[in-house]
């Protein structure tokens, strides 16, 4: 293993990051519920819908279901080419698995279902809305249930905002005007796909920005759910030949430590899907050097792959692995 990685010296950001599913899963979200995780990705004007992967290890992923049969409108009977359904979110809370999906010309939708192997309720909408896209959702310790959300300024006009707004409590509704939490216009341009988590009594913000094959990723916290939000960046390409690595999810495995799973953008191959460990990733002192959140890119060791779990050929693994020294 590169000596980077056997330092272990990174103070910020992705230590060892694997290439899991070189397909077209763009915007992919993950969550861990036990020893299972499950991703969820954009599908836009495709169906069925918002496929379902499951794995037991982060790496070896099975397509289990879809969440969404038909997309939200006749409309869609005509192709409709990038429309649809934008960077889903999923989550479980109360016994339920759902998900969140911004329609960037209808609105919020969610679906929820006991079993992510479906059956998947039909999709509701939750906000007739031009221009919401990339929704997350959030349950609070107290249980209130907050919906954050980025702008699309094809549809809106502007773009480079987040805002959380406050859900009824079933989920299904959103109940006020919404908060603006965060404008990226000058520091983070085109900030959108927000992913909203707690830990340690930080409220903390994962949003992708610069666009999608430039960008980086961010990541914003504060002490108050509605702000304001410190910033910073904590993925980018830097002077490697890895582009816009960034969009995704962050993961706590059984074990403790954390996981980012985001995408790259590499054209006809669609936004691939990449593992990473993190270390410190949101605590290390501002004054870190750019050079320590690039990322270059090794093969995976052989003797690592399908230790744990068999790979499922059902999806192709070429078996890379990034450093991020």
């Amino acid at each position: 293993m590169p000596a980077a990685v056997r330092a272990n010296r990174i103070m910020i950001g992705l230590t060892i990051a694997f290439l899991v599913l070189f397909g077209d899963y763009s915007d992919p979200d993950v969550i861990r519920v036990g020893n299972d995780y499950y991703l969820v990705s954009s599908s836009f004007q495709c169906v069925p819908g918002l496929p379902i992967l499951h794995s037991r290890d982060l790496e070896s992923w099975e397509v289990i279901s879809y969440a969404v049969p038909r997309l939200p409108s006749p409309d869609f009977d005509r192709p409709q080419h990038g429309n649809g359904l934008w960077a889903p979110s999923i989550r479980h809370h109360d016994g339920f698995f759902w998900i969140y999906v911004g329609d960037p010309d209808r609105g919020i939708f969610m679906t929820r279902a006991r079993d992510p192997a479906g059956p998947w309720e039909p999709l509701a909408l939750v906000k007739e809305a031009k221009g919401w896209i990339d929704p997350c959702p959030f349950w609070d310790d107290d249980g209130t249930p907050y919906l954050v959300h980025a702008w699309a300024k094809s549809r809106a006009g502007f773009n480079s905002i987040l805002t959380i707004n406050r859900l009824s409590a079933d989920g299904r509704r959103v109940i006020d005007e919404g908060t603006t939490v965060f404008d990226g216009r000058e520091r983070q341009p085109t900030i959108e796909g927000p992913k909203l988590y707690k830990r340690n009594c930080w409220y903390y913000i994962f949003a992708p920005a610069g666009g999608v094959k430039q960008g980086w990723q961010a990541v914003l916290r504060s002490k108050n759910i509605l702000g304001p939000y410190e910033d910073r960046i904590v993925l980018e390409q830097g002077t490697t030949r890895i582009n816009g690595p960034h969009q995704g999810a962050w993961v706590e495995a059984a074990d403790g430590t954390s996981r980012f799973i985001h995408f790259q953008d590499r054209g006809a191959y669609g936004r691939i899907t990449t593992k990473g460990v993190f270390e410190n990733v949101i605590h290390a002192s501002s004054s870190t050097e750019d050079s320590e959140r690039e990322i270059k890119l090794w093969f995976k060791p052989a003797e690592i792959v399908g230790q744990l779990y068999p790979t499922k050929k059902t999806v192709t693994d070429k078996h890379e692995e990034l450093v991020w020294a």
